[in-house]
């Protein structure tokens, strides 16, 4: 490290030390225990965490006790952060179009749940999301401290490892004793979860179990898939970082049980059985060897050429080919009024649904929680 570089990471620190007190140890200590609890609590209210949960049961999800304590964990770990950038007399700032665009959103959210024709609902989430917001904003100030990075890091990825070991579990252990246990006594597992044999629910449950496709500790197997993503290309990223760059005794090993546990997270994505996931798991793949792939080439060809000053540009072009491939499926969807698979044509009808609900509440919406009780009408 040159005296240049290490003045800089000087600087840095020095700006960022009023962050490292017990109050905002603190603050992330409840936002971590928050982070790795939402993951591991079962969206299923009755306790089967199985795969066919969320189909079973009208309203999977943590409940609103469950969401209540989590939003008021999330409160007072934005408190205690509050009291200790008080103390220390240094105020962080944020991009004001940042802080402005929460304050409108938390606004909205607010209104919104005044206005919804079930306000209990509403109002639950509506304290989750705002909550969720300022966790964001104090977590975009305490994260400058890179031992606060590696720490919530580090809860993150073992949490989504452990989701990756349920995943594999239900897809090699549990799914199969439960369609063993359906064959053998249809009528008991129906009766179980209220269905009545013969019934089109009957013949869909059939169907679902027969899919065995793994949810981890959520409720439906997309949302497992989705997390499972970001989790696997950042255990990725860092296990090429570990074995390619950093030169330390214990980095190669360390990135080695990294390419482990992504390698995991990617065989559980498939597990899932989320065609989008998987797709979008592939893309990631894609570009993440592309760039590494172009960091290699450019510095055996070009040793003085730097690729962060292109950042930027990176992410904008990315930005673009998304833009580009959503406005593809929706002119896809307006000219066929369908996506082709069943499973996309349900998400289409849900867009449709959605764009016609903005229609006539442009501004607040049918509020938080409210959309079932407005996608019929």
């Amino acid at each position: 490290m040159t005296m240049t570089s290490k003045h800089r990471t000087a600087k840095r620190e020095s700006g960022i030390s009023h962050l490292d007190n017990v109050w905002s140890r603190a603050a992330l200590l409840l936002t971590g225990s928050v982070l790795v609890g939402r993951f591991l609590t079962t969206e299923n209210p009755r306790g089967w965490i199985g795969p066919l949960s969320a189909w079973a049961y009208a309203d999977p999800g943590p409940g609103p006790v469950t969401t209540l304590v989590f939003a008021g964990l999330l409160l007072l770990a934005f408190c205690l952060w509050l009291i200790g950038v008080a103390r220390s007399g240094r105020m962080s700032r944020w991009p004001r179009w940042l802080a402005i665009s929460i304050l409108s959103l938390s606004v909205c959210t607010i209104i919104a749940s005044a206005l919804a024709q079930e306000r209990r609902i509403a109002a639950h989430l509506a304290a989750s999301w705002i909550t969720q917001w300022l966790a964001f904003l104090m977590l975009l100030d305490l994260l400058r401290v890179r031992s606060f990075r590696k720490i919530l890091l580090t809860a993150v990825l073992a949490t989504a490892a452990l989701v990756s070991v349920r995943c594999i579990y239900q897809s090699h252990v549990e799914l199969p004793e439960m369609l063993a246990e359906y064959r053998q006594n249809p009528q008991k597992m129906l009766s179980g979860i209220g269905v009545t044999p013969g019934t089109s629910r009957a013949i869909q449950f059939e169907e679902r179990i027969n899919q065995a496709q793994a949810t981890g500790y959520f409720a439906l197997g997309n949302v497992t898939a989705s997390v499972l993503i970001l989790t696997a290309m950042a255990a990725l990223g860092l296990a090429a970082d570990r074995i390619f760059t950093i030169r330390r005794k214990l980095s190669r090993p360390l990135g080695l049980v990294l390419l482990t546990v992504a390698a995991a997270m990617v065989y559980a994505i498939f597990l899932t059985g989320s065609r989008g996931a998987m797709a979008g798991m592939g893309f990631g793949l894609i570009l993440f060897v592309g760039y590494l792939t172009a960091k290699s080439i450019a510095s055996r060809r070009f040793p003085s050429l730097r690729l962060q000053p292109y950042y930027r540009t990176i992410v904008l072009l990315i930005v673009v080919i998304v833009a580009v491939a959503v406005l593809v499926v929706v002119a896809v969807g307006l000219k066929y009024d369908s996506l082709g698979a069943k499973t996309l044509t349900f998400r289409w009808q849900y867009w449709v649904g959605s764009a016609r609900m903005f229609a006539q509440s442009p501004w607040f919406g049918v509020g938080p929680g409210n959309f079932k009780f407005h996608y019929p009408a």
